[in-house]
C-alpha cells in the first residue's frame, strides 16, 4: 500500500501562522529601536552598539496561549481583547514598559474556525488611540 506525500501545509494554515506571528509582534514595533544591533543599525549615527548590563541573562519569550473563544447559542464565536499597558523584564532585573493583549506582552493566539461567525471585542486600556492589525486574516 502507498502512500501519498504529505503536501505541506494549506493556503489557509500559512494565512494562520502569519496571523498568530504578526498578532504576537505587532505590541513590539514600538520597541523596534530599543538597542541592540551595530552603528549602521542606528542610522549612522555614531552610537555604539553595547548591552546595558553584559553579564545580564536574557529572558525567552513566553508561548503564546491560545485562545478558543466563546461560542454563543447564536453559533458566533467571540472573543475579548484588552489593549493594555505592562512591564516585562527580557534582562533579568530589569524592567522594561511593554504593551500587550490581555496581558503584559504579546498576546493570545486566536483560533478561528472556517464558515464560523466570529466577534473579536478589543477593549482599549491606553491612554492613547490604538489600531489591531489582523495579519494574514481574510476579512
Amino acid at each position: 500500500m502507498s502512500h501519498a506525500a504529505n503536501p505541506g501545509p494549506t493556503p489557509i494554515d500559512r494565512r494562520r501562522r502569519r496571523l498568530t506571528l504578526g498578532a504576537a509582534c505587532a505590541p513590539l514595533l514600538p520597541l523596534a529601536g530599543c538597542g541592540g544591533g551595530s552603528e549602521a543599525g542606528h542610522g549612522g549615527m555614531g552610537v555604539p552598539a553595547a548591552p546595558l548590563n553584559p553579564s545580564a541573562t536574557v529572558q525567552a519569550l513566553p508561548i503564546l496561549p491560545l485562545d478558543a473563544g466563546v461560542l454563543e447559542a447564536s453559533g458566533t464565536r467571540t472573543f475579548g481583547l484588552r489593549v493594555q499597558r505592562g512591564s516585562t523584564q527580557f534582562r533579568a532585573g530589569v524592567n522594561t514598559p511593554t504593551l500587550g493583549y490581555n496581558g503584559a506582552l504579546l498576546g493570545p493566539a486566536l483560533r478561528l474556525r472556517v464558515g464560523e461567525a466570529t466577534r473579536i471585542r478589543v477593549h482599549n486600556d491606553l491612554d492613547e488611540v490604538t489600531t489591531v492589525h489582523w495579519h494574514g486574516l481574510i476579512v
